[in-house]
């Protein structure tokens, strides 16, 4: 049953596809938080991952302003933390001009770094600190 599986990902991938394209231009910050936690819940739920937190009360968000630094291990590990706390992740600039990912990561509010170019840390530390 693993077409099952693969077939359930890609309509819910597309489905997230045409989120992006449909709603977010419209939609509150606070309901395209909610969206993304939501989709990527299903996401990991599709993929058969349970996500525990510990430290934490059930459902609590990470106080206003705090910053997670993370190096991740896999492409799962970004659903992790957004189905736990929608957050804006910084990602080499490279990864922005990728065909559909690109687009994707940009839709939800990925900062972009080329870095080659030192100088734009600065640009970055600001977006950090507005976001």
């Amino acid at each position: 049953m693993i077409w099952l599986r693969k077939l359930r990902l890609g309509l819910h991938l597309l489905r997230g596809m045409l989120v992006c394209a449909t709603v977010f231009p419209w939609a509150s910050a606070h309901l395209r938080e909610r969206l993304i936690r939501d989709w990527s819940r299903k996401l990991l739920a599709i993929c058969g991952i349970q996500v525990e937190v510990e430290g934490m009360a059930p459902g609590g968000a990470a106080p206003r302003g705090a910053m997670l630094v993370s190096n991740h291990i896999s492409w799962l590990d970004i659903y992790v933390i957004h189905s736990w706390q929608p957050v804006r992740f910084v990602a080499k600039s490279d990864i922005g001009r990728w065909p559909v990912a690109g687009w994707v990561c940009k839709q939800v509010g990925t900062l972009f770094i080329d870095r080659t170019r030192p100088h734009q840390i600065a640009r970055i530390n600001q977006q950090v600190a507005a976001a």
